[in-house]
């Protein structure tokens, strides 16, 4: 097993859906506009290393386009900057079905919950295979920044 690479992990984390190409804006378009209305949770990674950042959101079409381009993640900013938007792919690892009768919070946590299943999973593999750096799906807690940390996350969102 090459610890160097995710490639020999990632055989057990789903793919439904990629969009790669993210440096094109058609790429882009196309999958906003596939993910349009729809939840789920997603990955991104890097073709080259094989690192990897797992998310979810209610509106991955948003994520897609803005959280690849503009991550307030600093590992994955740094590793876009360093490795370039083309050798990354953004892929949906699973969606969600909001459930109608019962609110929207409670359908996030449904979906936090998801999240964690996937984040649990990533967890399991070595530092060296991953952007995430919260243990736990949609919190903070814990982290603490310094004022030069949170000025370089505020300009990396307006890049």
């Amino acid at each position: 097993m090459n610890n160097n690479s995710s490639d020999d992990y990632i055989n057990g984390l789903p793919s439904v859906q990629e969009f790669s190409s993210l440096h094109l804006t058609t790429a882009v378009n196309a999958a906003v506009s596939a993910l349009t209305d729809t939840a789920g949770v997603y990955f991104i990674k890097c073709k080259l290393t094989g690192m990897e950042y797992i998310g979810s959101s209610m509106s991955p079409s948003s994520h897609s386009g803005d959280h690849v381009l503009k991550s307030s993640n600093i590992h994955l900013r740094n590793a876009i900057d360093k490795y370039r938007l083309e050798n990354f792919v953004f892929e949906v690892v699973e969606f969600f079905e909001p459930c109608s009768d019962i609110t929207r919070e409670e359908n996030l946590s449904l979906l936090l919950a998801r999240e964690q299943h996937w984040l649990d999973w990533l967890w399991l593999l070595p530092a060296s295979v991953r952007y995430n750096f919260l243990l736990n799906a949609g919190s903070s807690l814990g982290v603490k920044l310094i004022k030069e940390t949170r000025a370089k996350m505020n300009a990396a969102k307006k890049k």
